[in-house]
C-alpha cells in the first residue's frame, strides 16, 4: 500500500473475521490489535476504501505504555506474522452483512444408542431437564438381527421403547449395518434447524446450558464446534487410561473458553466425535456423506481421519456440561466415590437413580 497509512473505522467486514486469525500461539494478540482487525477488513472491501487527507485522527505516540514502547520487537514480530496470514477473499459488493442468530435459535439432537435401556433413559431425563433452546430429537437404535436373534437384545429393545412413551416428541428409528449411513443421513439432512448436536447414548448434561448461546457464539467467532464434554476439568480421556492436558487457551465470553485443535493432544484434537458436540449442519452433512461407514465405530474412525484446518478453534464452558455416564461411573470407582450421589446432585434427591 506504499505509504498509504489507515486507521481504526468500523463496517460490515468486521463481522466476517474468523476468531482464528486473531490468535498467535492459541492466544489473542497480545499487541498490534489494530492490525490484526484492520488487514482482513481492508482486503474484504476489494480495494474499495478512499484516502481521506484531512486529519481526523491523532495518534499519541510518546505515552509510555504504548506497544512499541513497551515491547517492539513482539509487536514487529506479530506484524510480520499478521502479514504473512492468507488474505480474505473480497466481499462481493451487494453482500448482505450477516445476519443476526435470533436469541430464539435452537439445535435438533440425534442421539445413536447402543442398546442399555438404563443409560439411554438417564441421559434423555438429563436432557429434557438441562437442554434450554432444545429442538427435534431423534434416537436411532440399532434392531435385533433376525438371523440371530438374541433374547437380551430384544429385551432391551422392548425396555426401549416403553422409556419412549415418556418421551412423545423423540423420532425413533431402527437401523441395520446395511442403511445405517443412509438412515443418520436421512435424518440429519431432514433436521429442521440449522445447528446439530450427535451425542451416543451414554452422555448426560449435569447443569443447564443455553443452546441458542452457544449458537450464537458459535456464529460470531466461527468457531468449528462447541464442546459440551469439554472443560478445564477434562483431564482424563474417554477411554480413561491415561491423563491428558488441557490445551493452551484463551477466555472468550462469561464462563466459555476457545482453543485451537492445533495445540491439542487426544480428546482435544478430536474435531468430531458423539459427545454431546454442537455443530453446524451443513459441516456435518458435508463430511459425512462422502464416508463409507457402517456402524458408530468406523463412522468416528473415518471422520476424524478426514481432512481437517487444525488452525480451526473449538468452544467449551470452563467445566464440562457433558459426561459419559460409562466413563464417569469407572473414573469414580477408581477412585471410592459415590456415582449415585453424583447423579443425585444432577437430577435431585427425588431422582430415582
Amino acid at each position: 500500500m506504499g505509504h498509504f497509512c489507515t486507521t481504526h473505522f468500523l463496517c460490515r467486514t468486521v463481522k466476517h473475521i474468523k476468531a482464528k486469525d486473531l490468535l498467535c500461539d492459541g492466544k489473542f494478540f497480545d499487541a498490534t490489535h489494530d492490525v490484526g482487525i484492520m488487514h482482513p477488513m481492508l482486503e474484504m472491501t476489494g480495494g474499495k476504501f478512499k484516502f481521506i487527507d484531512d486529519i481526523i485522527y491523532v495518534y499519541n505516540r510518546l505515552n509510555p505504555l504504548n506497544d512499541h514502547n513497551l515491547r517492539l520487537y513482539r509487536q514487529i514480530y506479530l506484524g510480520k506474522f499478521i502479514a504473512s496470514k492468507k488474505k480474505y477473499d473480497a466481499l462481493p459488493y451487494n453482500k448482505t452483512p450477516r445476519r443476526n442468530i435470533s436469541n430464539n435459535a435452537k439445535a435438533d439432537l440425534i442421539i445413536i444408542s447402543e442398546e442399555n435401556p438404563q443409560h439411554l433413559e438417564t441421559m434423555l431425563d438429563s436432557i429434557f431437564l438441562h437442554a434450554q433452546s432444545l429442538g427435534a430429537v431423534s434416537l436411532l437404535l440399532q434392531s435385533c438381527n433376525p438371523a440371530q436373534p438374541s433374547i437380551k437384545k430384544q429385551q432391551e429393545l422392548a425396555h426401549i421403547k416403553t422409556i419412549l412413551k415418556n418421551y412423545n416428541a423423540i423420532k425413533f428409528l431402527e437401523y441395520t449395518p446395511d442403511n445405517f449411513k443412509e438412515i443418520l443421513e436421512n435424518t440429519l439432512s431432514t433436521s429442521p434447524h440449522e445447528h446439530i448436536i450427535l451425542a451416543k447414548n451414554d452422555m448426560i448434561l449435569q447443569s443447564p446450558v443455553c443452546l441458542s448461546s452457544c449458537i450464537k457464539l458459535l456464529e460470531d467467532t466461527y468457531a468449528y464446534g462447541f464442546y459440551l464434554a469439554l472443560g478445564q476439568n477434562t483431564t482424563h480421556t474417554d477411554s480413561l487410561i491415561k491423563s491428558q492436558e488441557i490445551p493452551v487457551h484463551t477466555h472468550l465470553h462469561k464462563n466459555v473458553y476457545l482453543w485451537q485443535f492445533q495445540y491439542g493432544h487426544q480428546d482435544w484434537r478430536k474435531p468430531n466425535n458423539l459427545l454431546m458436540t454442537l455443530y453446524r449442519k451443513k459441516n456435518i452433512l458435508n463430511v459425512v456423506t462422502r464416508l463409507n461407514y457402517t456402524c458408530v465405530d468406523t463412522l468416528q474412525d473415518l471422520w476424524n481421519e478426514w481432512q481437517f484446518d487444525y488452525e480451526n478453534i473449538g468452544l467449551f464452558f470452563k467445566e464440562s456440561k457433558a459426561f459419559s455416564l460409562t466413563n464417569h461411573a469407572k473414573h469414580v470407582v477408581d477412585k471410592k466415590t459415590d456415582h449415585k450421589s453424583w447423579l443425585k446432585n444432577i437430577f435431585g434427591e427425588n431422582h430415582d437413580v
